[in-house]
């Protein structure tokens, strides 16, 4: 599902000015930083890097919670930019990122297409389990029936909700033969995150894996973790922050004023 994304001319009754104001579906997403505001932290920064680069990801950080708030999932500087050039925005966007496999049939009997690795992989490495979460027993869970063998539970007495898995982790097969099993799954916290979207949920390798082998797991029963959603901070990426100072939402081009990109 998509809606609209519309940067336009709006006059502040507060700021008493008119400023690009984004709105989505015909919805004002009513955010600002006051110009007293964004000049203070002009003269703070002087001309130390350091504090520089800090002004600019506390505004950032600001700004993409806020709006991740507002509609109501966690969005990136990426996709930002892409809206405000395309005029839409993607409300569910699943990226898959974990370049380390690849899909190709299957080694097992009647088990179709299978996830095969590009390169050696040391036990004790993870796959990311990312996908969509459905309530469990909801409407949604009826609706994503299709799924139910390849759901991941994640729930404890306060918890309850299934992952209907959408990249490598939906094609990983199942196995009974322990001998050539070499993930499992695992709950594991503060884990290094190569898909925003992913939670701690994921495909655990207990074994080393060899270049073009298949990944097999097993199924087993449902797992009872919690599944923490949360997202991590993105990266820093001064393209894209370059890029979306470059379309003055409000204000907040003046910020393009602070230099952080001579390095």
């Amino acid at each position: 599902m998509k809606k609209s994304f519309i940067v336009t001319q709006y006059f502040d009754p507060e700021l008493e000015k008119y400023q690009k104001v984004i709105f989505v579906d015909e919805e004002l997403f009513d955010w600002g930083i006051e110009e007293e505001a964004l000049q203070e932290a002009k003269k703070f920064a002087g001309e130390d890097r350091a504090i520089k680069k800090a002004v600019h990801g506390d505004i950032k950080k600001f700004f993409l919670d806020s709006l991740s708030e507002f509609l109501g999932r966690k969005i990136t500087l990426k996709e930002v930019n892409e809206a405000v050039e395309n005029g839409y925005i993607w409300m569910i966007l699943i990226e898959e990122n974990d370049n380390r496999f690849y899909i190709e049939k299957s080694n097992l009997t009647n088990a179709g297409n299978g996830v095969f690795a590009k390169e050696n992989i040391k036990a004790g490495e993870y796959l990311e389990i990312i996908g969509v979460c459905v309530k469990a027993n909801s409407e949604a869970d009826k609706c994503t029936d299709w799924a139910k063998h390849y759901k991941f539970a994640a729930r404890d007495k306060n918890f309850d909700r299934y992952i209907v898995p959408m990249g490598y982790a939906a094609v990983i097969n199942h196995t009974n033969d322990s001998n050539i099993q070499n993930v499992e799954i695992r709950y594991l916290k503060n884990i290094q995150k190569k898909n925003e979207s992913a939670g701690g949920m994921v495909y655990y390798f207990i074994k080393d894996v060899d270049k073009d082998e298949e990944i097999v797991g097993n199924y087993g029963e449902a797992v009872g973790k919690k599944l923490d959603w949360i997202q991590d901070k993105a990266n820093f990426d001064k393209d894209e922050w370059a890029t979306f100072l470059s379309f003055d939402l409000y204000n907040l081009g003046i910020l393009s004023e602070i230099k952080i990109c001579e390095e």
